[in-house]
């Protein structure tokens, strides 16, 4: 573990319930959820995301498999149902949760990247990289 940066429990629960706890402990400030299992993310892409974000109320970065790699939200509001119904680890993941968005909340996209959830997945990314 990286000595100089603040651990939280993420506490019981799917996913959805965990991130959910999270996003809604930092509000009002802008804040980013990025997955573990993400090689090629940068600070430049951090930097861009949190770029974005100051113009819009969420931001995805959709992951090559259909979820997300990040999620990052500014202002007091909830998360609310954001990720009520959504399965998880699938092909349907990403369009699932914007389906959960309240139309009056704007969306904007981070690039996207792979993550990397199976050996398959770590194999593909491998080869990518030449």
């Amino acid at each position: 573990m990286l000595k100089h940066l603040q651990y939280q429990e993420q506490g019981q629960g799917n996913i959805g319930i965990r991130m959910a706890r999270c996003l809604d402990r930092y509000a009002p400030r802008p804040r980013l959820l990025i997955g573990g299992d993400i090689p090629d993310v940068t600070t430049e892409i951090v930097r861009e995301a949190f770029a974005k974000l100051a113009c819009a109320d969420l931001i995805f970065g959709p992951a090559e498999d259909g979820g997300f790699w990040v999620i990052g939200q500014r202002g007091p509001a909830r998360v609310g149902c954001l990720f009520a119904n959504v399965a998880w680890s699938g092909s349907q993941t990403l369009s699932a949760t914007l389906a959960n968005v309240p139309r009056i909340r704007q969306v904007a996209f981070a690039s996207m990247l792979m993550d990397i959830d199976t050996g398959r997945a770590l194999a593909a990314w491998r080869q990518s990289k030449g």
